[in-house]
């Protein structure tokens, strides 16, 4: 099974992202889709479930986590960081040691809700896979909310051609292409309407809206845009 990570990854190189706009991926988002990406790419989710128990030196990290190289390990820890969500300390020694702990109460308090999140049926993926495929599908949820098509088939079901025309930039098979992996991991599926094909969201993506009201209660921690929780135009 290819990674969600880098199906992502190679779906924005083939949409051509230029330079400019892989930076702007890069800097901290706390929008509730850039939380659930950060949590949701790599292993974002595991490191924050590791660090939970308490701080962890950075080789002792790299090792509890499954499915992920070290260097991996090491590059996310940074983008956490970059959110605010982990302290760094550094033990004076030769070598120097390093220690890493949440955040006190951003990161604290994410950890609390991803953790109620994981330990109800409902972080499983249709078929019951969990751990890292459980959280790479949240990179998926993350691009469902972002690109608006969360918003669309709440009111109801919605034909590509539909989900095309919106206000996401984005062109028919870059959508396509969208809807494709959105099937695939359980959050879309199909019904037939006096022979048209539409897309409806799954009783498994309805579910998640809980874990996307959580994330907005907790940016009470952080300021988005000098507004803290759901922006107007994400309620």
């Amino acid at each position: 099974m290819v990674p969600i990570e880098d199906l992502l990854d190679n779906r924005l190189e083939e949409d051509g992202l230029d330079e400019k706009a892989r930076r702007d991926l890069a800097a901290p988002d706390c929008s509730v889709a850039g939380i659930l990406r950060l949590v949701g790419m790599g292993p974002g989710g595991q490191i924050l479930m590791a660090l939970g128990t308490g701080p962890l030196r950075t080789e002792r990290l790299a090792e509890q986590i499954e499915d992920f190289s070290s260097r991996s390990v090491y590059r996310h820890v940074s983008k956490l960081e970059a959110h605010h969500l982990i302290d760094r300390h550094e033990e004076p020694g030769v070598p120097s040691k390093v220690v890493l702990r949440l955040s006190q109460p951003a990161g604290r308090e994410l950890f609390r809700l991803l953790k109620a999140f994981a330990a109800t049926p409902r972080s499983r993926l249709p078929g019951g896979a969990s751990n890292a495929h459980s959280w790479s599908s949240l990179s998926l949820l993350s691009e469902l909310w972002r690109c608006g098509f969360a918003e669309e088939l709440s009111r109801e079901p919605r034909t590509l051609t539909q989900l095309a025309g919106g206000s996401h930039g984005m062109s028919y098979h870059q959508v396509n292409r969208r809807i494709g992996l959105f099937l695939s991991s359980g959050l879309l599926l199909v019904s037939r309407e006096r022979g048209h094909k539409r897309y409806v969201l799954t009783d498994h993506a309805r579910r998640r809206m809980a874990l996307i009201a959580g994330i907005g209660r907790w940016r009470r921690h952080v300021i988005v845009n000098g507004a803290p929780g759901l922006t107007t135009t994400e309620m």
